[in-house]
């Protein structure tokens, strides 16, 4: 009979058995920052560090639909609807993913 308990332990290394990392995204700035409420859709850039494909950008705690642009730079397009201050966030990994700092968006009544 074969002894197969090392086979497993010295065939792999230690690194694969482990779950990757997921980096800790920041946002360092949103272009534009502001919009008029009811002024209709707006695509935002969101500018950071350490975005991945699959980060999610997060308003109000809302995954909303995110293109990937570079590791420092994703889009989406948000529609301005009620007036205040919203919240942006970006997060890595899904769900339960690393979330970044939150980074304000302020949407003004129409004058």
């Amino acid at each position: 009979m074969t002894d197969i308990r090392g086979y497993y332990d010295q065939s792999y290394p230690p690194d694969i058995l482990r779950p990757p990392t997921v980096p800790d995204p920041s946002i360092t700035s949103l272009a534009p920052n502001t919009a008029v409420a009811g002024s209709g859709p707006v695509t935002v850039t969101v500018t950071g560090t350490d975005f991945v494909a699959g980060s999610v950008i997060e308003i109000n705690q809302s995954a909303v639909p995110t293109t990937f642009v570079s590791a420092t730079n994703l889009t989406t397009s948000y529609d301005p609807l009620t007036v205040g201050d919203k919240t942006f966030t970006v997060r890595n990994g899904g769900s339960g993913g690393e979330e970044s700092n939150p980074s304000s968006f302020t949407v003004t009544a129409s004058e």
